[in-house]
């Protein structure tokens, strides 16, 4: 289809290789609430760490400690972040500078070349990071305690060297909910860093038609506005 308000630089034809498989003539919907309780929102900041009272206004929900905040959103899926006031993670590495332009226009004298840099000190691992697996299972047992259903959930994490940023994605039907990860960065002791993720779960709420391939591949041909 051609983008908004730009010209079509002409018609598309599409052509059947083939044979096309039939699906199914029912899926079932899914609704995401955007309400939930304050209990709810302090269960979660209890399996994050956070001891703080919450707080409810237009916006959403909130609970703040002594370095971090969570933060739930009054929208649909009820999105949720944990962030920290303070810096979550520590590095260290060594930086190399080499003389800039003025910007003028004189001519300089040539200046000498640059004795060699010095090498980096080799990047090693904060003290106390957990292994990869335990990070995986403490962002896992985080997650279950706040009362998430882990289900069928696919983990994959990276970082190792000042901490671990840990993502699950949930399932529905067997197929990943692309877009409701949930996310853990775990730090040093197995600290909770920072988080994020949708408070509310999918609720099956029955079924509804589907066209068919046949119908999917006329519309295609139509052409004009097919997505609704």
């Amino acid at each position: 289809m051609p983008a908004i308000a730009f010209p079509a630089p002409g018609s598309i034809i599409y052509r059947v290789g083939g044979t096309l498989f039939p699906l199914a003539t029912h899926a079932t919907v899914y609704r995401a609430d955007a309400t939930t309780t304050s209990a709810h929102v302090a269960r979660l900041a209890e399996a994050l760490g956070l001891t703080g009272s919450v707080r409810e206004n237009a916006s959403g929900w909130r609970v703040t400690g002594a370095s971090r905040s969570l933060q739930v959103q009054r929208a649909g899926g009820l999105p949720w972040t944990l962030s920290s006031s303070g810096g979550g993670s520590v590095s260290s590495g060594c930086a190399v500078a080499s003389p800039g332009s003025t910007g003028s226009s004189e001519i300089s004298p040539p200046t000498p070349s640059p004795s060699p840099s010095p090498a980096c000190p080799t990047t090693t691992t904060v003290p106390g990071l957990p292994a990869q697996a335990d990070a995986e299972r403490r962002a896992r047992d985080v997650l279950t305690r706040a009362g998430f259903d882990l289900t069928g959930a696919t983990v994959s994490s990276t970082g190792g060297t000042d901490s671990w940023y840990v993502s699950l994605t949930p399932t529905l039907g067997g197929l990943p909910v692309l877009g409701g990860q949930w996310s853990v960065t775990i730090g040093a002791n197995g600290t909770v860093l920072y988080a994020s993720g949708r408070l509310a779960n999918p609720v099956d709420v029955g079924d509804y038609p589907l066209v068919g391939v046949a119908t999917g591949v006329h519309r295609l041909q139509e052409g004009g506005k097919w997505i609704v």
